[in-house]
Formats: structure tokens, C-alpha cells, sequence
């Protein structure tokens, strides 16, 4: 599994640089055989183009908040509470 930095997605909409910099690092991933997960998704535009670009995990605000375990226990293990967004498994991209 192979993560790229937030920091790399964060300027990927806006940055030349970051935008060839993350494509190459998935094209080389999936060369490889390699799994990717994306680290600090937080817009739209950036979950599309990442999703057209092949990416199979992502992680960021866009799809859910931390929660501490219990939290997330209870919503994944059928406890009383009801599951909230930031719980939800949203990552796949």
C-alpha cells in the first residue's frame, strides 16, 4: 500500500507540480501493482479526478470526521448508537 501526503492532494486542482507529481505516483503505483490511499481529500473536484485517475482508498474530511473507538464501534458493531458521517466507511474512492 502506498499513501500520498495531503499536501501533494491539497495543491493537485490548483498546482501543476502537485497535479503531474500525484499522477505519476498513481501510474507508478498501479505499474507496480501496488495499492494507493489518499490522504487529506477534502473537495469534490479532488475525490473526481483522483477516482478517474484509478485511486482505490482515500481519507479526509470530504468523507468523514475522526471519531474516537467507541464511537466508532458502536457504529460498526451494531451498538445503540446510530452511526454518524464521520463514522460511516466512505474512504473508497
Amino acid at each position: 500500500m502506498i499513501k500520498i501526503d495531503q499536501g501533494f492532494i491539497r495543491g493537485m486542482l490548483i498546482n501543476d507540480n502537485d497535479r503531474i507529481l500525484v499522477e505519476t505516483i498513481i501510474a507508478m503505483a498501479h505499474k507496480l501493482g501496488h495499492r494507493l490511499v489518499l490522504e487529506g481529500v477534502e473537495e469534490e473536484g479532488q475525490r473526481a479526478r483522483l477516482s478517474v485517475l484509478g485511486c482505490e482508498v482515500a481519507q479526509g474530511y470530504l468523507l468523514g470526521r475522526p471519531v474516537d473507538p467507541t464511537t466508532l464501534l458502536q457504529a460498526h458493531l451494531g451498538g445503540n448508537s446510530a452511526p454518524t458521517d464521520a463514522a460511516s466507511p466512505r474512504g473508497v474512492v
